[in-house]
């Protein structure tokens, strides 16, 4: 029984090892080109909701309320809350920054 054991974890090793090569092989480069597109496609998401933020005909008291994910927010701990909200603050700004330049690029033309 235990040398049943032993060759499953040998299999095992194997094959994590063989894992490891081929992420080496194809490089860090990969995984965090992936983890940027998804980064884009959220932040554009985000970019639309701040759009209808700013456009938005009644004024809205609290713009962060509108793109914080209240679910995910209320499982978090109290330091992870806060710097979640204030990574939503900071992109906010980023967001209505570029709204505004490319707002005003549309108006000069």
């Amino acid at each position: 029984m235990e040398c049943s054991n032993h060759v499953s974890l040998h299999y095992l090793a194997k094959q994590a090892k063989t894992r490891l090569r081929e992420t080496e092989r194809l490089g860090y480069r990969g995984f965090t080109a992936i983890r940027r597109s998804n980064q884009n496609a959220y932040e554009e998401m985000l970019y639309q909701k701040v759009v209808e933020i700013l456009e938005c005909e009644e004024q809205i008291l609290n713009p962060l309320d509108c793109l914080i994910d209240h679910k995910a927010i209320q499982a978090c701990d109290s330091a992870t809350r806060q710097r979640y909200v204030l990574e939503a603050s900071k992109m906010f700004i980023r967001l209505k920054e570029r709204y505004y330049r490319e707002h005003l690029k549309i108006q000069s033309r």
